[in-house]
């Protein structure tokens, strides 16, 4: 399932109880899923996106199959229509069924089996069969005509109904469900970004690459020669200023990303290293360093392209792959002077045996 700040930024941060639609629950009736129970939930007050259901969010009405449920619902325990039967749902981690969470039924729904092919799931038989179960969501709002394009405003890019995206993706790909519009003053260079919409963490002026690869990279570390990317820095104006973003901005923007770049003078004009692998992603939503011996093959071949990457990439020792990102980006240990080595704490930069500036991306 997304990670809850990217539901988020699906929906565009609308609140989830102004959803007009509600949330949609589909879970499988019959344990050959070739029939399906429709769910609807109306939250409450919830505004951000939760998987946590069993901390009983309160719902303002719920329906099954389209009948209003006449006991009052909330995300944790209740029973539709006063049966311990397949309209109940219950989220919370029982026992009986090994404390796995997911949208339980009744009692009386007991033909559940641990095999792969049946679409109910118990431990054994004690009933409450898990159903296989999928959950959608639809962004709704009246976006009315007026076209909104991005604006310069003193020495940075925003919309120019004074918002500002989640990252750079976010200018160069707007929601589709709203007038925001990639025009007006576009380009390479420094926009206003606030990662997690209408969160805590606040904007930040970032520098965007609208050009490679369809645009919309954000640059999140740089380096110049060998000095190192330090200090962490609450935001990076251009390529050639050292600094690295502090995990505030970081792990936010990497969970909405799906792709990782590298790129360094040493490489021919236009190159860069890209990765849409998961242990690079998750080890930068966790602010550590890119690669992690304990979680991949030594050899990352199938982790970043082009496919020169895989010998500059290497490494064959363990990295350290608990350090924060903030004193070891990537260290191709064991691959000697023609690895890629981005170690601030220690002034390193180079790739190819070569130092040169280094800059990382997401997007």
């Amino acid at each position: 399932y997304y990670h809850k700040d990217t539901v988020d930024s699906i929906l565009e941060y609308l609140d989830v109880n102004k959803l007009t639609d509600g949330v949609r629950i589909r879970r499988a009736s019959n344990t050959t899923g070739t029939a399906y129970q429709e769910l609807r939930w109306f939250f409450s007050t919830q505004q951000r996106w939760s998987w946590q259901f069993d901390n009983n969010f309160a719902l303002s009405s719920a329906t099954h199959d389209g009948v209003t449920a006449t006991s009052a619902p909330n995300t944790r325990d209740y029973y539709a229509f006063g049966l311990n039967d397949s309209n109940r749902v219950f989220t919370w981690a029982w026992a009986g069924h090994s404390s796995l969470r997911g949208f339980s039924m009744g009692q009386l729904v007991a033909d559940g089996t641990t095999s792969a092919s049946n679409f109910h799931w118990q431990a054994g038989g004690e009933g409450h069969a898990i159903p296989y179960s999928e959950v959608y969501v639809r962004q709704n709002r009246d976006v009315g005509s007026t076209t909104i394009p991005v604006k310069l405003v003193g020495s940075a890019r925003r919309w120019a109904d004074g918002t500002y995206a989640t990252s750079c993706y976010g200018y160069k790909n707007p929601p589709y469900l709203m007038n925001y519009s990639y025009t007006g003053d576009t380009g390479d260079g420094v926009y206003t970004i606030d990662p997690d919409g209408k969160g805590s963490v606040g904007s930040l002026d970032v520098y965007c690459d609208m050009t490679y690869n369809s645009g919309g990279w954000t640059l999140i570390a740089s380096s110049t020669g060998t000095t190192a990317a330090g200090p962490v820095v609450t935001s990076i104006l251009t390529t050639t200023t050292a600094g690295v973003l502090s995990s505030t901005y970081v792990i936010p923007l990497a969970n909405i990303s799906s792709s990782i770049r590298i790129t360094n003078g040493a490489l021919s004009a236009g190159v860069s290293y890209i990765s849409t692998a998961s242990v690079p992603l998750s080890q930068l939503r966790s602010y550590q360093i890119l690669n992690n011996s304990a979680k991949q093959s030594v050899n990352p071949n199938n982790d970043w392209t082009p496919s020169t990457a895989s010998n500059n990439m290497y490494f064959t020792c363990d990295p350290g792959y608990t350090n924060a990102l903030s004193t070891k980006i990537y260290h191709a240990c064991g691959n000697g002077t023609n690895g890629m080595h981005w170690i601030p704490g220690s002034n390193v930069q180079y790739s190819y045996g070569t130092t040169s500036n280094l800059n990382l991306w997401v997007k």
